[in-house]
């Protein structure tokens, strides 16, 4: 790398001498400043050759000339030299991302950083929603205990109810029942009562020969003869 040029990227750890020396000049440090760190003579500048057909095709912009013997004029604040990645600027912005080598690394950060707000947020949406399932629970819970404690008193009323009308149907049955046997008493009375009665015209031992005696005194004749209308047809007496 040419003296005095801008690199945009990461300062890398130095591996070795190139890369000691390019931190060193990335840091702001000169030729003399290099030679004084590695114990070694600073070069006198002399003249500067012209490049070559093939050197101009390689030539890479260069910083402005300055005099011969001039430290570079770089600084470790300066947001205009320094390097673009891991380093401040001035006014305490963040620097540009680079374009090229340290992008994934930004990518990276950008999508580990928002890896971590994703679980953050999955994280508070499960806490939020395990709270609600828990407050739904406890209110489904009170909700069917409230409705268990109604059909349970509503089971008791109709329990108590069907007690009553099943009490009130066997008070009704044997009402009935009574109502029944008084009534057959009563058939059973008027039966014995009827009985009596033609009991009276029964024909015993007694009273055979008097009941004998009492046809053959009052004759009937059950000689006669019945119409197809139905009516009987008594013979008539010689005497009338």
């Amino acid at each position: 790398v040419a003296c005095g040029l801008h690199v945009p990227c990461c300062p890398a750890a130095a591996s070795g001498p190139r890369d000691t020396l390019r931190h060193a000049d990335s840091d702001g440090l000169g030729h003399a400043a290099r030679a004084e760190r590695f114990g070694r003579a600073a070069p006198v500048p002399g003249p500067v050759p012209a490049p070559g057909p093939a050197a101009a095709t390689r030539a890479r912009p260069q910083d402005p000339p300055r005099p011969a013997g001039q430290v570079q004029g770089r600084t470790r604040g300066d947001p205009a030299r320094s390097g673009s990645c891991g380093i401040l600027r001035a006014d305490g912005a963040l620097p540009a991302v680079p374009p090229n080598r340290a992008r994934p690394q930004v990518l990276e950060f950008v999508s580990e950083v928002r890896r971590k707000q994703h679980e953050a947020r999955a994280g508070v949406l499960a806490e939020r929603k395990a709270l609600e399932e828990a407050a739904e629970h406890r209110e489904l819970m009170a909700w069917n205990r409230a409705e268990n404690q109604r059909l349970q008193e509503l089971r008791i009323a109709r329990l108590r109810q069907e007690a009553r009308e099943q009490e009130q149907r066997r008070a009704e049955e044997k009402a009935r029942q009574a109502r029944e046997a008084q009534a057959w008493a009563q058939l059973k009375e008027q039966e014995v009562l009827q009985l009596q009665e033609e009991a009276k015209t029964f024909i015993t031992r007694e009273n055979l020969e008097a009941r004998v005696q009492e046809a053959l005194d009052s004759p009937k004749s059950y000689n006669w003869a019945i119409t197809r209308e139905g009516l009987v047809v008594r013979p008539k007496h010689k005497g009338s």
